[in-house]
């Protein structure tokens, strides 16, 4: 057996000053500034550096213990009916701001505004920050096409109207693209 362990398997904590008998009441009065560290320390017939460690360690995990709150349900929490009257109150202080002329605070509530329509925008769902595809650059539509392209190769007519109806699922070209009549191919 170990020597942290008696013949009931209860482990004694690791902690010198969690051992001492009387380690609650030495915390409360160290908190409460009645005694210093090194006076517990003496009193407990530890070393100071145990108790310091020990304060540091021991006594804010059990106390977050004691004082965690409660989960709690809260009815009737609309976030987009809180943002669109924080965004009405931005939009006021905005124009107070840029009817007197004070630049610096119209500015700074353009931008609380800006983040303000990202967030009701993303909870509304207008709008996401995932990544964006282009489902028309993907290697199995741009294979499916030149498969149906080839497949009408010896049908010039039904090339050029289905190379046509192709184009227009593609987004528009940009001014280094060149915008010519040839099929799509």
């Amino acid at each position: 057996m170990s020597s942290r362990t008696s013949k009931n398997h209860f482990t004694f904590p690791k902690c010198g000053a969690c051992r001492h008998p009387e380690h609650l009441l030495y915390e409360a009065k160290i908190i409460s500034h009645e005694i210093t560290m090194r006076a517990a320390a003496r009193s407990m017939g530890i070393d100071i550096s145990t108790v310091s460690r020990h304060m540091s360690n021991c006594v804010p995990k059990r106390v977050g213990e004691l004082v965690k709150p409660e989960p709690t349900e809260v009815h009737d929490l609309n976030c987009v009916n809180i943002l669109v009257s924080s965004h009405q109150d931005l939009r006021n202080i905005y124009t107070e701001a840029r009817e007197k002329g004070d630049l610096r605070n119209s500015l700074k509530a353009l931008e609380v505004e800006i983040k303000q329509v990202h967030e009701i925008a993303t909870l509304t769902g207008q709008t996401h920050d995932g990544p964006q595809f282009n489902l028309l650059m993907l290697p199995e539509y741009v294979e499916f096409k030149q498969t149906v392209l080839a497949a009408v190769s010896d049908y010039p007519e039904v090339r050029a109207r289905i190379s046509a109806a192709l184009r227009c699922t593609e987004p528009e070209p940009g001014p280094e693209e060149d915008a010519s009549d040839e099929p799509v191919f």
